[in-house]
């Protein structure tokens, strides 16, 4: 008797051993890959070992800015007058080296007040040397005069004693009194006159100091006519022609000093903190970021080309 299996159940029983197969493939596959992996974590490394030492290395910070020159001097006139010649280096651009003159003013006036201060310097010196020379003389006139007062009243003493004594006559005592009574005036005179000689004295010796003082100031004012370059300067800016009038006190030359040169350099403030080295901030100037750095030496050079030049 045969019995007979349904469409259905067939399918779904192939299906399962099927899917059975399948599983068993995967996991088989799964096993090989892990074990696989295993193997290569396992599998040992090359590696070289350096020994590492502390040490101290600078740090470097850079920065960018331009050059600036530190001195500028502009330069103006001390006295007024007429340009009459220019240095030929006097423009733009242009180097004057120090004690050469920028550039000179008409010095005739100016010769001329100090010949007038020297004529008025003679004149006082001479007024003193004749007060002194006077005094001298009036100081032995005043000798001879006491000598005659003192002779005069001896002779009217005598003459009165002897007139006491009925010698002599009236008249000739009041002769001798009158003699004695003018001697005696002149002599006071001229002791109250050299008493007015160290006063004179003094003050022409006042006014000739104080004409000293003006022929010195002549002298000074003679010798600003040269406006001198104080130092190896290059000319930044000049508004000043021969033959014009230059007047005191405005500024008509700008020179530079190259020789110190500053270069303002902006850095992060985190690593200014951190690496630069500052002072201790002196008492009084907590509101200061930070104290005066410390100086440092730095390498500087252009940025066109750092191999040319480098400071």
């Amino acid at each position: 008797m045969r019995r007979i299996i349904k469409l259905p159940v067939l399918i779904a029983v192939v299906a399962l051993i099927g899917g059975t197969g399948v599983m068993a493939l995967l996991l088989s596959m799964q096993n090989s890959k892990a074990s696989s992996a295993i193997q290569e974590t396992e599998s040992a490394l090359r590696v070289e070992a350096l020994r590492v030492h502390p040490a101290h290395v600078p740090v470097v910070i850079e920065g960018h800015g331009q050059v600036h020159v530190r001195k500028t001097v502009r330069i103006a006139p001390e006295v007024s007058g007429r340009v009459v010649s220019i240095h030929p280096n006097l423009i733009a651009g242009g180097r004057v080296p120090a004690g050469e003159p920028l550039f000179q003013i008409d010095d005739q006036p100016y010769k001329a007040l100090v010949a007038d201060a020297q004529g008025t310097v003679a004149q006082l010196e001479a007024a003193v040397s004749r007060l002194r020379e006077e005094s001298k003389n009036e100081q032995a006139r005043l000798e001879s005069l006491q000598r005659a007062r003192d002779i005069a009243l001896a002779q009217f003493e005598r003459l009165k004693e002897l007139f006491a004594e009925d010698v002599g006559t009236r008249t000739g005592v009041d002769v001798a009194e009158a003699e004695y009574v003018a001697a005696r005036d002149e002599a006071d005179k001229l002791t109250h006159q050299l008493g007015l000689y160290p006063i004179r004295i003094d003050e022409a010796q006042c006014a000739l100091g104080s004409a000293r003082s003006r022929l010195e100031l002549a002298r000074l004012n003679l010798e600003k006519t040269r406006v001198i370059c104080p130092f190896d300067a290059r000319v930044k800016e000049r508004s000043i022609e021969k033959d014009q009038y230059a007047v005191e006190s405005v500024e008509v030359v700008e020179l530079a000093d190259d020789s110190v040169l500053e270069i303002p350099v902006p850095l992060d403030s985190r690593d200014a903190r951190r690496w630069l080295r500052f002072r201790n901030p002196s008492a009084g100037s907590e509101a200061m970021w930070f104290g005066a750095p410390e100086p440092v030496e730095c390498a500087v050079h252009w940025t066109e080309d750092d191999q040319a030049a480098r400071w």
